[in-house]
């Protein structure tokens, strides 16, 4: 059973006296920049209507990475955002020392992918919310019947594991801000273990990918349901950036660029109200077609397009379901490295039929379309990718 009781829990407006959020990985070495937990923020300031304190911890910044010194006497819940699949058993061992009779909520796409796991490896964590957080955590916090909260993995009053139905994938709540005020550090960029005294941040354009791209599941919610793409509008995430202090600000959009017109009218509101930062994006390649926007996109302050390329074989790109070919990389990279902005590919090796001496063509190829820099990954087979059936169908 879990250490609270599911049908007491948040029976009050302010159903909580002291809430914990914590984002429990540590960082490995200092080399690489460490940005904020923005979804967690996003269940902090979701929490705040409902709680009469709450504190964020980021253990990248910390010296210890124990949540036990960081309760307080009235501390009754813990949230920890759970993304990775890496230090689980640190992470496991920190929330089971967590002293009894406070409720404890996880989230995060590593706990949604497997949250029987985190139910039966923690006893006393009370419920695992699948998908994106803030509404459901409002509706905890809110006493609605934890029968009634979709998305949810929880016990019963018998202790018995239920997954709740799916939760709808509902627009961005545009009247949401990341409690950004909860930082006890600031961000910086970092090369070499050394502070560039680069103020960064992060923040969310939209949710979802409206692409099906089959090495990826970004499109698809925790159940494997498709995801809409659910942009937020370009007032609100402009009024969002001009609040920000932070001199480079990194989109974390899946993709940025899928309605070019949305993009124009962005980099409008930016060049308009004389909004002087710069702005790093996913993008997809098809925005060559728009060369306008790409132009008033290094005006407004735009400084690096991160483009999935891929591969360098069509017959890749036609198995991963990518929609354009070599030859149209060519010609689009033709128009996109004319401008002003540095061009990160990214490309994946080891896919299904590909050669060593095709894997190997990947720099030379990067190198020929004038990419910037690139970025390599092995092939991975993540939940409802639809990898899985392709790779069933191969010999």
């Amino acid at each position: 059973m879990s250490g609270v009781s599911l049908n007491t829990a948040g029976s009050s407006k302010l159903a909580y006296r002291h809430v914990l959020c914590v984002y429990p990985y540590r960082r490995k070495g200092s080399s690489l920049t460490a940005f904020p937990p923005l979804g967690l923020e996003y269940i902090a300031a979701a929490l705040r209507p409902y709680a009469e304190r709450v504190d964020l911890i980021n253990f990248r910044h910390e010296r210890t990475s124990s949540t036990q010194r960081f309760l307080r006497a009235d501390t009754d819940l813990v949230c920890y955002s759970i993304n990775w699949r890496k230090d689980l058993e640190k992470i496991r061992d920190d929330i089971n020392a967590l002293p009894t009779g406070m409720m404890v909520i996880l989230g995060g796409r590593t706990a949604t992918e497997d949250p029987r796991y985190w139910l039966e490896a923690c006893p006393n964590v009370t419920a695992v919310v699948c998908g994106d957080g803030e509404g459901a955590i409002a509706e905890i916090a809110a006493g609605r019947p934890w029968s009634e909260i979709a998305g949810l993995c929880r016990r019963d009053d018998d202790g018995k594991i239920v997954h709740n139905p799916p939760r709808d994938n509902a627009p961005m709540d545009e009247d949401l801000v990341p409690a950004r005020d909860l930082r006890r550090h600031p961000y910086y960029m970092t090369s070499k273990g050394i502070s560039l005294g680069i103020k960064v941040d992060l923040i969310a354009g939209s949710r979802g990918c409206p692409y099906n791209c089959k090495f990826c599941n970004f499109s698809v919610n925790p159940w494997g349901v498709k995801r809409r793409w659910a942009p937020r509008s370009a007032k609100s995430i402009v009024n969002e950036i001009e609040q920000l202090d932070a001199d480079v600000i990194f989109f974390v959009d899946d993709v940025f660029t899928h309605q070019p017109d949305r993009v124009a009218e962005i980099c409008d509101l930016l060049i308009a109200r004389k909004i002087r930062k710069h702005y790093i994006v996913n993008a997809r390649l098809e925005i060559a077609k728009r060369p306008d926007v790409i132009r008033k996109m290094e005006q407004a302050g735009f400084i690096a397009l991160m483009v999935g390329v891929e591969s360098t074989q069509n017959a890749t790109l036609a198995s991963m379901g990518k929609g354009f070919t070599v030859e149209q990389i060519r010609q689009w990279f033709d128009v996109i490295r004319r401008s002003k902005m540095l061009i990160n590919a990214y490309f994946i090796v080891g896919n299904i039929g590909e050669t060593e001496e095709q894997m190997l063509s990947t720099a030379p190829f990067a190198r020929e379309i004038g990419a910037s820099l690139i970025h390599i990954s092995r092939l991975r087979n993540e939940p409802y990718s639809g990898l899985g059936e392709l790779v069933e169908k191969c010999p």
